[in-house]
């Protein structure tokens, strides 16, 4: 499970790029291997599977959806049963559909309790608790996935994420702390990681430590509107810190940014 698969939108248009093209093309011609596989084997449960993750990846979510429907017609408790609920509850997540996608993730999780894989269900379904704003729900998902899979460092991240958003800033601090120690080279270059830190830093009143961490996310951050927040949160540790000058070059520095 990759868990920055969160689903975002990506919008086609006219004027792709030719490695864009290229893509599109090559999962275009996946599908279609699917569909002629299909027309030899059209009891095989797990080319149906593959043709929806398909579809899925071409944003056509609602036939990926039909076609998951078919491949559970085949077999409702098969071995690719609990795949095929996963990848529906994927394609309900990329429809922002979140409480189908979380009925979804439950039928997988019946079907693949303590299986392989199980810790990333609970995973995703912790990314849609998020969705839905409900973070306690949330930090037991990820939780549930941690006790299947507790050196995974991007769980630990997202954990910290939602104990973030319930401000219970000590342990969010303890879960970044914990995502750092699982992969410090992961993390070393990772901007957000950084600013997160930082920000769970103030919040702990932890200011000069916090002005440290968002100096390391500066160093790699690459993302303008990133870059402008990094630096409005740096000048906000400053002034608790009474530097009132070194807060007003960061507010200088994000309006250079933006271009004021």
């Amino acid at each position: 499970m990759n868990m920055h698969e969160d689903e975002s939108e990506r919008e086609h248009s006219h004027n792709q790029s030719p490695s864009i093209e290229k893509a599109e093309a090559k999962k275009i011609e996946k599908l279609r291997a699917y569909e002629k596989q299909l027309m030899i084997d059209p009891n095989n449960q797990k080319k149906w599977r593959l043709k929806g993750t398909s579809l899925r990846s071409l944003l056509r979510y609602d036939e990926a959806l039909d076609t998951f429907d078919k491949a559970l017609e085949l077999n409702p408790k098969g071995p690719e049963a609990w795949r095929i609920w996963k990848d529906k509850g994927l394609t309900f997540r990329s429809l922002q559909k979140y409480n189908e996608a979380l009925d979804a993730f439950d039928k997988a999780l019946e079907l693949n309790l303590k299986g392989p894989e199980a810790w990333s269900i609970w995973g995703y379904k912790g990314l849609t608790f998020r969705s839905l704003q409900k973070y306690n729900e949330a930090v037991e998902s990820f939780d549930k996935a941690l006790q299947l899979n507790p050196n995974n460092h991007e769980l630990w991240v997202r954990k910290g994420a939602a104990l973030d958003d319930l401000g219970r800033n000590d342990e969010a601090f303890e879960a970044y702390d914990r995502a750092y120690e699982i992969n410090p080279k992961r993390f070393w270059g990772n901007a957000r990681y950084w600013q997160r830190k930082g920000n769970a830093l103030c919040r702990l009143e932890k200011y000069e430590e916090a002005i440290e961490a968002y100096d390391r996310a500066l160093k790699m951050c690459r993302c303008t509107s990133d870059l402008t927040d990094i630096l409005r949160s740096k000048a906000s540790a400053f002034r608790h810190l009474g530097r009132i000058g070194d807060a007003e070059k960061c507010d200088c520095q994000a309006d250079n940014v933006l271009g004021c």
